[in-house]
């Protein structure tokens, strides 16, 4: 599948988990980012049992400028919002310091790992009864 055709996020359900794993293609525009989330937003609403969300943001190809994180803000904010439970998975050391910063500013509670058993085990552990 060419870049431009591979969806942003690919998403699966893992048990009562929900996965989204960011692919390589790149948001050519604000509009595309607002689509690109809302579809795993919608996605989300469809599974009422997820009781956890892992995004695997591994693949990204990372962006740090002010407008750029102004513009993704909002949008990952609804993402995590409509989950439980959040955990991330990230590539390094320095974009878990990244994302930190991120869902703190944001106001979200989130794991951050390097690692996708590690943070399916986080979800499957605070899930447990009792």
């Amino acid at each position: 599948m060419a870049d431009d055709q591979e969806p942003h996020f690919q998403t699966v359900m893992h048990g009562t988990i929900a996965i989204a794993t960011r692919t390589t293609r790149r948001y050519e525009s604000d509009a595309e980012m607002a689509s690109a989330f809302a579809l795993v937003v919608a996605w989300l609403g469809q599974q009422p049992d997820h009781l956890g969300l892992v995004v695997d943001l591994r693949k990204a190809i990372g962006r740090n400028d002010a407008a750029f994180e102004e513009a993704i803000k909002p949008h990952r904010q609804a993402m995590f919002r409509a989950a439980k439970r959040n955990v991330v998975v990230v590539q390094t050391a320095a974009g878990a310091l990244q994302v930190r910063r991120h869902l703190a500013g944001d106001g979200i509670e989130a794991e951050v790992v390097t690692d996708l058993d590690h943070a399916l085990a986080i979800l499957h552990k605070s899930l447990e009864p009792g």
